[in-house]
């Protein structure tokens, strides 16, 4: 008989089996091999980072099995004695000829709280990041357990493949024992072992009232939704899950995701936009001449779009600035009043110096252009990225010169027959977040402040709020309105709110501003305007920005 050594403790192993893993299930062809070929497949394992699941010993001879399902058998007789490093997951042989080798073999975490920092920048209480070193390569999931027994987990396959790991952990509740499990896995995602630990959070600064009236959206983690202005996300049993606690703007918390899985932030002066990571690291903070507001984006490139302030002392919220990434320099602008005409009639609430009040940014890379959504003048425009030259106008055409004329749509049938829509819901009225969607058609959330203004000026503000789908031909300049949600018509935001689309059709409309019984509220709803979640938040007549949703782990890898 031969003995196995497990750091200290010592296994006799006769015709019992020494099992270095709970995972007994192996498929693999056992080998049988000579002498040295014993060594060298041992010795090649660890090179490979293929650790031993198990050893089984039997009067003649050892069987080892490892992880990437292979069988090794060599002649008992040749070993004199197995000892294993549980510390560093390593199982030593030793051979009577005096030789001995060294393999990997599956050991267990033994992760304590030591390995685990809590809102690390004391930005973000709802998050963590655990420090690991692991004695072989290998990589980890990382979940956080929902709630009670409906509760929503949220996790992460991270894909660094290495000794040395931070993972960031997002998600956690607040003021509550989480329960939270590291699943380590080879390169394949072939699992190793798993450990979970229990984390401790307090309760966050803000704490808002969040309604659910309707949640047919189940258990599973499909992303949070932002509160803007909250700086928090929350899942769709109402639980928030995420948290940004500095003061920022008032008004506006821009908290735009970016490619690399950060998040964007505005100062409180409106001078300055701060990258910050998921877990509140200040990457890089950037400063802005004429000041932002409203929205900022990420180009392809990777620099930045923001909605800035022209220089001229007369007018604002109408000049966009792209600002390189690399030195924070402005590398380009946009003046609206060069492109535009800041003497068109405004919505009647619109201040004096705030002809257009440009309100949101897209890209739209099909044509290297910049789809711009101008509240004041309930208009949406194109302008081309490298000239600066107008493209199109949505928007009601009464009001605008002649010299305009060309840019605008005309309404048009499902026959593509010219249609009269003076009278009807056809155009948007103070419109945000206007953006093209994969199939070339323009999606905007309509608040209808003064819905129906430029064809008749006695219009009430008092309205209603809707999202609206337009599909557009810009060679013929026709424009059709092929979906719209208005909730029964039962909100109305005049100044704020969104909508977006999801992977998954899915649209997330926010209603952000409300007004007389309407609350602040977000709702999803399906391709066949189905509601699936209805969310209200916080007290009647809160006024915030903006609402979407959003994974957490999104871009991290």
């Amino acid at each position: 008989m031969k003995k196995i050594c497990h750091g200290l403790a010592i296994c006799w192993v006769g015709f019992i089996a020494f099992s270095c893993s709970t995972n007994d299930q192996i498929n693999g062809l056992e080998k049988q091999l000579s002498f040295n070929q014993t060594k060298l497949v041992l010795a090649n394992s660890k090179d490979q980072n293929n650790a031993i699941l198990k050893i089984d010993s039997s009067p003649s001879t050892i069987q080892v099995t490892f992880e990437d399902g292979e069988i090794i058998s060599f002649d008992n007789d040749k070993i004199d004695r197995i000892e294993n490093d549980s510390t560093e997951w390593v199982s030593y042989f030793y051979f009577t000829d005096k030789t001995n080798v060294s393999a990997y073999f599956i050991g267990k975490l033994n992760l304590t709280k030591e390995n685990i920092i809590l809102n690390p920048f004391e930005k973000n209480p709802l998050t963590a990041l655990a420090k690991i070193e692991t004695p072989i390569k290998g990589l980890f999931n990382v979940i956080v357990s929902g709630k009670g027994t409906d509760g929503v987990s949220i996790g992460k396959s991270f894909n660094d493949y290495g000794y040395a790991h931070e993972l960031p952990i997002l998600g956690l509740y607040q003021n509550y024992l989480n329960q939270v499990q590291f699943v380590f896995t080879n390169q394949n995602g072939q699992v190793r072992t798993s450990q979970t630990l229990s984390l401790q959070t307090d309760a966050i600064p803000t704490n808002p009232t969040i309604k659910i009236n309707k949640n047919n959206l189940g258990s599973d983690y499909n992303g949070l939704f932002i509160i803007t202005s909250l700086r928090l996300g929350f899942d769709q049993l109402g639980e928030v899950r995420w948290c940004y606690t500095p003061d920022s703007s008032p008004h506006f918390s821009f908290l735009q995701k970016l490619a690399n899985g950060n998040m964007l932030g505005v100062s409180p002066d409106g001078f300055k936009i701060t990258e910050l990571s998921m877990i509140g690291q200040s990457i890089k903070t950037y400063n802005v001449p004429n000041g932002l507001h409203h929205d900022v984006i990420e180009l392809p490139s990777g620099n930045l779009l923001v909605a800035s302030n022209s220089n001229n002392g007369i007018s604002v919220e109408d000049l966009v600035v792209e600002i390189d990434r690399r030195n924070g320099s402005v590398v380009k602008s946009w003046d609206l009043n060069t492109i535009l005409d800041p003497k068109r009639k405004t919505l009647p609430d619109a201040q004096s110096n705030d002809w257009f009040h440009m309100n949101s940014l897209f890209y739209d890379a099909t044509d290297n252009s910049i789809i711009i959504s101008g509240r004041s003048q309930s208009a949406v425009v194109k302008i081309d990225y490298a000239s600066g030259n107008l493209k199109w106008i949505i928007g009601n055409p009464n009001f605008w010169n002649d010299s305009f004329s060309g840019y605008l749509f005309t309404p048009v049938d499902a026959t593509g027959t010219k249609m009269d829509v003076s009278g009807q819901d056809f155009w948007a009225y103070g419109q945000h977040t206007a953006k093209r969607l994969q199939n070339g058609n323009i999606i905007m959330y309509d608040d209808g402040d003064y819905r129906g203004y430029y064809d008749n000026q006695s219009v009430p503000q008092s309205s209603y709020t809707r999202a609206v789908e337009y599909a557009i031909n810009e060679q013929a300049k026709t424009i059709r309105l092929v979906w719209e949600f208005n909730n029964n018509k039962s909100q109305f935001t005049p100044y704020t709110g969104s909508v977006q689309q999801l992977s998954n059709s899915n649209r997330v409309i926010a209603y952000m501003a409300g007004i007389g019984a309407a609350v602040p509220k977000i709702v999803e709803i399906d391709n066949n305007n189905q509601i699936k979640f209805d969310a209200d938040i916080n007290n009647l007549g809160a006024f915030y920005y903006r609402g979407y949703k959003l994974d957490l782990y999104e871009g991290i890898k």
